[in-house]
């Protein structure tokens, strides 16, 4: 196993070590500077998803949830625009901690098919 370490010195992940090492030296560094940020926004920003479309709709509003965050996105990296709210970093955190809800509710779907 192959432990992330961020900045502080905290354990925040954990993967095989055979598949750390199936990564080039370019996606590893990439993924251990990443990582612990992704980490950390998730962390602060999961203060907000209870009041998301999610727990209303479950995973359909998970995806209006991610959804909503293309526009922007979009607009951003495609068009060239300049944001005036969340920038482009931001949203694609705020977008992978979705995502990893969105897994977790399939995740926890499977677990009470399984029950």
């Amino acid at each position: 196993m192959v432990a992330g370490r961020d900045d502080y010195e905290e354990l925040i992940w954990v993967i095989p070590k055979s598949d750390w090492e199936r990564l080039g030296p370019r996606a590893r560094d990439r993924l251990s500077r990443i990582l612990p940020d992704v980490v950390r926004h998730h962390a602060k920003a999961a203060t907000h998803y209870p009041d998301s479309n999610a727990d209303v709709l479950g995973l359909a509003g998970q995806f209006g949830d991610i959804y909503r965050k293309i526009g922007p996105l979009k607009r951003a990296m495609w068009d060239k625009e300049e944001l005036t709210r969340e920038q482009p970093p931001e949203i694609l955190r705020d977008l992978i901690g979705h995502c990893l809800l969105a897994l977790q509710m399939y995740d926890d779907k499977e677990e009470d098919d399984n029950e």
